[in-house]
């Protein structure tokens, strides 16, 4: 004679919140594990993101400065030296030496801007100085 027994019935709610709870706490860590990650290649990336950008600032003072008129080319230049300042200190971590000839050659554009000087002479320190900056993007 065979013993009968009824089936056992498995509840859904117990497993299904050890699912959530899982999912959850995979999601949390997901979010949270950003913000304890290492920044030093999030502050390499900003400081030639900056480099970058005072670069294409002095792209901007190339063209608007050989116009002679009221142009661009002063608010173009106070921006590339504003934002090769506030990345200085970053920049001389990578290199200090490109960082001190950039910084002197920015000194020496703006004085030759000051003395309206030749656009060919200005034009071609600014191309230098804009090629050192972009320098720090490709790694060399």
């Amino acid at each position: 004679m065979a013993v009968y027994r009824p089936r056992r019935q498995v509840r859904l709610l117990p497993v299904a919140i050890i699912v959530a709870a899982v999912v959850l706490v995979v999601i949390v860590v997901a979010l949270v594990w950003p913000r304890f990650a290492p920044t030093s290649t999030n502050k390499s990336v900003a400081v030639r993101a900056s480099a970058l950008e005072a670069a294409n600032a002095l792209d901007v003072f190339e063209i608007e400065y050989p116009k002679q008129t009221s142009s661009g080319a002063a608010a173009a230049l106070a921006h590339a030296m504003s934002t090769f300042e506030s990345s200085k200190a970053a920049l001389a971590e990578i290199d200090s030496a490109r960082t001190a000839q950039i910084a002197a050659d920015l000194a020496t554009l703006s004085e030759k801007v000051k003395a309206s000087a030749p656009a060919g002479e200005v034009t071609a320190l600014a191309e230098k100085i804009k090629q050192q900056l972009l320098a720090f993007n490709s790694g060399h």
